[in-house]
């Protein structure tokens, strides 16, 4: 033990900083080639095909509305501007409407129903929580949608009525959302994300009512 602290002494202080500054350089250039890759994978242009179910209702309307399913389709283009920021816009097609029911206890009977056929261009801004995980990875998202009205239809008691002339065709969403994605192959991965909608315009032409509801959706990211 004394013959090792005999020979520490002799080593000149100019060498031990030299190697420890050599480690911490060694060090800092790993971390930095780790960032670059996860800049560089992040920054790729991802297309994205997604299916989902959508559940809207009318608020704010004269009308007593409740919530009523559809489903969603659509084709989004992914650009990343950094391992955590990222911005997505594309076409959606969008069921949407809202019903009207006798409830009698034990069941209910819907006596209006309110389905609407939209197109919506969203442009939503996306920030990755955990950018470096290899597992799933967390996201937030929100934006804005532009939305234009391709049909409409009210149901009442079975007949069938075509209301399109009666609504607004182009309107707006405010979105915001929270999902989860995992990687399936070499930079293409599955997201599922859960996304609110509120709308900024008015459904009908007369009167009060706009679209409010939830989109669940499932896509799968594929870089270009």
């Amino acid at each position: 033990m004394k013959a090792l602290l005999r020979t520490m002494k002799t080593v000149p202080a100019k060498v031990l900083l030299v190697t420890c500054l050599c480690a911490a350089q060694n060090f800092a250039q790993a971390a930095d080639a780790e960032s670059r890759e996860v800049v560089s994978h992040s920054e790729n242009v991802k297309f994205i095909p997604t299916l989902g179910y959508s559940y809207f209702n009318i608020t704010g309307s004269d009308v007593d509305y409740s919530s009523k399913g559809g489903s969603s389709a659509g084709l989004l283009v992914q650009k990343a501007f950094s391992p955590t920021l990222s911005v997505e816009s594309g076409l959606q097609y969008l069921e949407a409407g809202a019903k009207q029911s006798l409830d009698f206890g034990f069941f209910s009977l819907d006596t209006v129903v309110v389905d609407i056929k939209m197109i919506t261009i969203p442009v939503r801004a996306q920030y990755l929580f955990n950018p470096t995980s290899t597992g799933a990875r967390y996201y937030g998202k929100a934006g804005v949608a532009a939305t234009y009205v391709v049909g409409a239809e009210a149901n009442v008691l079975g007949e069938s009525q075509d209301i399109k002339s009666e609504l607004n065709s182009f309107g707006a969403f405010a979105q915001a959302g929270l999902g989860a994605n995992w990687e399936i192959a070499s930079e293409s991965r599955l997201n599922v994300d859960v996304t609110y909608n509120y709308g900024l315009t008015k459904v009908f032409k007369t009167g009060g009512g706009k679209l409010a509801g939830l989109e669940v959706q499932a896509g799968y990211a594929i870089p270009f």
